[in-house]
């Protein structure tokens, strides 16, 4: 837009130096159709930066979640549930073979997130420190929003993982590996309680169907909820 401001100020400057009650009707006309020219131009420019940056926020294989409600405690919520707990002292979630799946903690009123999304044979699918997000493959679809990030088998889009950050709570859903192999499965509906599933076969595990937060492809579809 700031071509059209230059663009107007200079002809505006050109006609206050003329005086426009002199200016013939040739003059004028002329005038006014460059201040017309000037804007069709600086919408057309602006049109095209917003494209290029909605091409490259689709493209983005990273980004950063963030919360515009406070929070209170390090507060984890399975799938769409409602089963919460709190994660006090270092805000690591451990089990017995499954150290530090993730750790959550809130500094400032902000909640935060860390973890690394590996896929069964212990490939780094994405990570997540501190809320930022970097996606590592090709391999499965994603889509995000500001608040959420969610990942997705290509295909069938089955949810693998998703985590959205709303009213100061962190939320969760879909599968979270060690690096050798060994994973739990979070999911919850409303009115249900949530459900933490241990994964001791990948091999064999049959990946269920969880609402998705986004609608997909996301090249057309970019942070477009599915609700």
């Amino acid at each position: 837009m700031n071509i059209i401001l230059i663009a107007v100020l200079a002809i505006g400057g050109i006609v206050a130096a003329v005086k426009w009650k002199e200016m013939n009707f040739g003059v004028k006309s002329l005038t006014v159709l460059a201040v017309i020219g000037a804007i069709v131009t600086g919408i057309v420019e602006w049109k095209k930066y917003k494209k290029e940056t909605l091409l490259e926020r689709i493209a983005a294989k990273y980004g950063e979640l963030t919360d515009d409600k406070d929070a209170t405690y390090p507060e984890i919520q399975i799938g769409n549930s409602g089963a919460y707990f709190v994660l006090r002292g270092t805000g690591a979630f451990n089990f017995p073979e499954f150290p530090n799946m993730f750790k959550l903690y809130v500094k400032k009123n902000k909640i935060y997130f860390t973890s690394v999304i590996w896929d069964k044979t212990g490939k780094p699918l994405a990570a997540i420190e501190d809320n930022v997000w970097t996606l590592y493959t090709d391999d499965y679809e994603y889509n995000n929003d500001d608040q959420a990030l969610e990942i997705v088998t290509k295909g069938d889009r089955k949810v693998y993982f998703q985590i959205e950050l709303i009213n100061g709570i962190a939320r969760i859903a879909g599968v979270l590996y060690t690096r050798e192999g060994r994973g739990m499965h979070f999911s919850g509906e409303p009115g249900e309680g949530g459900s933490i599933v241990i994964i001791n076969d990948p091999e064999t595990f049959e990946m269920p169907n969880l609402p998705k937060i986004f609608r997909y492809p996301r090249e057309g579809f970019y942070g477009v909820r599915a609700k």
